[in-house]
């Protein structure tokens, strides 16, 4: 997953490479190189819910796979970890941007979905939600944000602010005093919007429920206990 085509396979290999298998093909693998290649930086919440920056490299090259390619950057107390990956997003007006990563010989896997309109690759603020799984058996859930490298000095200038963000995780009050944008996407990592499709969903769908146990009680036949 995201190694460099040193060796490329040939095409009668392809149907059993990682983009295969998800029903992709060489058509939106090139369409998502030339759409979305360039630097951005991933917001996503820890495990103290303190705001952490990764830095995400998305490659204009296809791995030995036929993916694109991409790299990141983040920083830890015990130093900087790399991860190698691939990212992708289906044609169509709107979609959804995949970024997929693990750091050199480990399992660890770092998963993030982005709604993203194809074309506007300027978009200020891109939203979604991060997985993580790690070596110590932990499974991580996140909203997340991608901001492209275009639109970070102007939401995160000066750059030592930028520097700052990146070497270590950024508890939401001081995060939120970084304007006015920084503020937008601390109200979307943490919660804070309404609009909220998914819970909407779940209490629409418990509302349903309900109604229906109401108009349709449980029959018991006759001579049962009725306890």
């Amino acid at each position: 997953m995201g190694s460099e085509a040193s060796a490329p396979l040939k095409p009668a290999d392809l149907k059993d490479t990682f983009m295969a298998a998800l029903g992709l093909t060489q058509t939106v693998a090139e369409t998502s190189k030339q759409i979305f290649n360039g630097d951005y930086l991933l917001f996503t919440l820890n495990s103290d819910e303190n705001v952490v920056t990764t830095k995400y490299y998305l490659l204009d090259k296809l791995g030995q796979d036929g993916a694109p390619s991409l790299t990141t950057s983040r920083n830890y107390p015990a130093g900087e970890v790399k991860s190698l990956g691939t990212y992708f997003c289906r044609a169509g007006e709107y979609s959804n941007l995949y970024l997929l990563a693990s750091p050199p010989k480990t399992v660890d896997l770092r998963l993030s979905i982005f709604d993203v309109v194809v074309g506007e690759k300027k978009q200020l603020i891109i939203r979604g939600v991060a997985l993580t799984v790690t070596r110590q058996n932990s499974i991580l859930t996140s909203r997340a944000v991608l901001v492209p490298a275009a639109n970070v000095d102007t939401i995160f200038a000066p750059v030592h602010v930028q520097l700052e963000l990146w070497q270590s995780p950024t508890p939401q009050s001081d995060f939120e005093k970084l304007g006015n944008d920084a503020v937008e996407i601390s109200g979307y990592l943490y919660g804070q919007e309404s609009d909220d499709v998914l819970k909407a969903k779940l209490i629409e769908l418990k509302s349903g429920d309900k109604k229906r146990k109401q108009a349709n009680p449980p029959q018991v036949e006759p001579g049962l206990d009725q306890d």
